[in-house]
């Protein structure tokens, strides 16, 4: 199993960029793409683009930084204290601390703790252009750290944003040619 991950950058510390035009990292996953499609034989499994894949044909993704389903990871410190998972340390100080301890407290307790809530929310905590952008059900407005800014928390599209619609657009437009005949956007899945 392959892991591809978008380095993590918020709107108030973004990601490096050659040219801000550019979908730089999409076009670059567009390129892992074709070179993981040309080469079946390795069967390798690559989480972001299967994800992608998955979530264009109305299955659920398996990883929490694309697609709609709410996230089900927490972290265990060695101390037994729970936080949110480790990536929300880089959006600001204090992020995934949930000021709780494994004893005493049973995990559904932990997934309704206030500071995880608004990562079940869906579609609704999404910005609002994320909310109506027809790829929404694929990139789920981005990874939750990625959309980060100190002025309007989580409610901002991915700093991905442009990027991720490259790269789900080439992949769709690629299981196109291959047969693949795309759901309309907002349509139930199968």
């Amino acid at each position: 199993m392959i892991d591809f991950n978008l380095p993590h950058g918020t709107h108030d510390d973004p990601p490096h960029r050659d040219n801000p035009s550019v979908p730089e990292y999409g076009l670059w996953m567009s390129r892992v793409y074709d070179a993981w499609l040309a080469q079946p034989e390795y069967q390798h499994t690559v989480r972001m683009l299967e994800d992608i894949v998955a979530l264009s044909a109305g299955v659920r993704g398996s990883v929490e930084t694309l697609g709609l389903a709410p996230p089900t990871s927490v972290v265990i410190e060695s101390n037994g204290t729970i936080e949110g998972v480790d990536t929300l340390r880089s959006v600001e100080e204090g992020a995934s601390w949930l000021g709780i301890g494994l004893f005493g407290t049973s995990f559904d307790e932990v997934m309704r703790h206030p500071k995880l809530l608004h990562r079940y929310d869906s579609k609704a905590a999404l910005a609002e252009k994320c909310q109506s952008c027809p790829l929404v059900e694929v990139c789920g407005g981005g990874y939750l750290p990625h959309r980060f800014s100190a002025g309007r928390g989580y409610r901002n599209p991915s700093v991905y944003c442009t990027d991720l619609e490259h790269l789900i657009r080439y992949i769709q437009d690629s299981l196109r040619q291959h047969g693949w005949d795309a759901p309309a956007p907002g349509a139930p899945s199968p």
